[in-house]
């Protein structure tokens, strides 16, 4: 059985903490704590939809919000390459408009399931859950794209 995207992403945040090496530059830092902070919200969101946790249509619907504003934050920390450590592949910098889009999908997908989840109490799962498989797609997606893996 393959783990889940939100289960990968939460062993990559921890085990970025166990690094001895701490990012050196405060735009790396505030990226890093902004990742941190979207994955606090997505977690709970998937959760929800592989059936760990209840289905709670209105506690969804507030994270997927929530989600939709933090989507944006991390992104205003990619101004400069890092001088310190960093996950970051250099090709954030080099290839831009190819960085852009994929952050812009991640937006797009952010914004599909709030968009899903607004104003409708009587949401369910299965009206939910293609929404969130894309975003989480698109979190693989530039992830594999961008992000530096623990052997590199």
């Amino acid at each position: 059985m393959k783990p889940s995207l939100s289960v990968c992403l939460a062993a990559l945040v921890a085990l970025s903490a166990c690094s001895s090496e701490k990012p050196q530059d405060p735009e790396t830092r505030d990226r890093v704590q902004a990742f941190k902070s979207v994955l606090n919200t997505f977690e709970p969101l998937g959760l929800m939809v592989r059936e760990k946790q209840p289905f709670d249509p209105i506690r969804f619907a507030e994270l997927a919000a929530q989600l939709k504003d933090e989507s944006r934050k991390p992104f205003a920390h990619f101004s400069t390459a890092p001088t310190g450590s960093s996950k970051a592949r250099p090709e954030i910098w080099s290839e831009p408009a190819r960085f852009a889009k994929a952050r812009d999908t991640f937006y797009q997908h952010a914004d599909q399931l709030a968009a899903v989840t607004a104003g409708k109490p009587a949401l369910k799962l299965a009206d939910v859950s293609p929404a969130y498989g894309q975003l989480a797609q698109s979190c693989k997606s530039c992830h594999d794209a961008f992000r530096r893996t623990v052997t590199e």
